[in-house]
C-alpha cells in the first residue's frame, strides 16, 4: 500500500525544498503556498476563538501545470469531508429522535465519525501529493513521493540534524 513519506522539523525552521515539483517531480522553479495552523485541533473544537491565531506558510515547489491539480486534491477532499458530515447527519439524526438530548448528541456524533471512516481510510492510503501538519513546536511535511522525501531530508538534515523522517 502506498502511504506518505513524513520528515518532522521544527517549526521555527524555514524547510529548504528541492528545485522538484510536489506533485510530478519534475525540475521546476515555479512556487506555491499554504497556510497552516499550529493550534491542537482539539482545543480548536472547544474554543473556535483559537483558529484565529499561530498561523504560519510554507512556500514549496510546484509546476504551473501541477497547480490545479494540488489546489483540488487540497480543497476538494476538505469540501468532500464537510459534504459526506452533511449528508450523513440528516440521515442519521432521525433515527435517534426519541433519544434524551444528551444522549442523541452523542449517538449522532459517533454515527458521523463512523460514516467518516471510508474518507479516512481514502486520506491514509492515498496520500495527497504534498501535505504539512503543524504543531506548536513541530511542522511534519508529508510527501507521497519517497524520493522527494529523501532528498527534502538530506537539504534540511545538514540544518538541523535532529529532523526525522518516518514512513507512515
Amino acid at each position: 500500500m502506498k502511504t506518505s513519506t513524513d520528515v518532522t522539523m521544527p517549526t521555527s525552521l524555514k524547510p529548504i525544498f528541492p528545485n522538484e515539483c510536489v506533485v510530478c517531480c519534475s525540475e521546476t522553479f515555479d512556487t506555491a503556498k499554504i497556510t497552516q495552523n499550529s493550534q491542537n485541533p482539539i482545543s480548536v473544537f472547544f474554543m473556535p476563538i483559537l483558529w484565529l491565531f499561530r498561523w504560519s506558510r510554507v512556500e514549496f515547489p510546484l509546476c504551473r501545470n501541477c497547480m490545479f491539480r494540488f489546489y483540488f486534491q487540497r480543497w476538494g477532499r476538505w469540501i468532500l469531508c464537510c459534504a459526506l458530515i452533511a449528508i450523513a447527519f440528516p440521515i442519521i439524526a432521525p433515527y435517534y429522535r426519541e433519544w434524551s438530548p444528551l444522549f442523541r448528541k452523542i449517538a449522532i456524533g459517533v454515527s458521523c465519525f463512523v460514516a467518516m471512516i471510508p474518507y479516512v481510510l481514502f486520506e491514509v492510503f492515498v496520500p495527497r501529493s504534498f501535505n504539512t501538519t503543524s504543531y506548536p513546536k513541530t511542522t511534519t511535511y508529508e510527501f507521497a513521493s519517497w524520493d522527494l522525501a529523501l532528498q527534502f531530508y538530506a537539504l534540511n538534515t545538514q540544518r538541523y540534524p535532529k529532523a526525522e523522517i518516518t514512513i507512515s
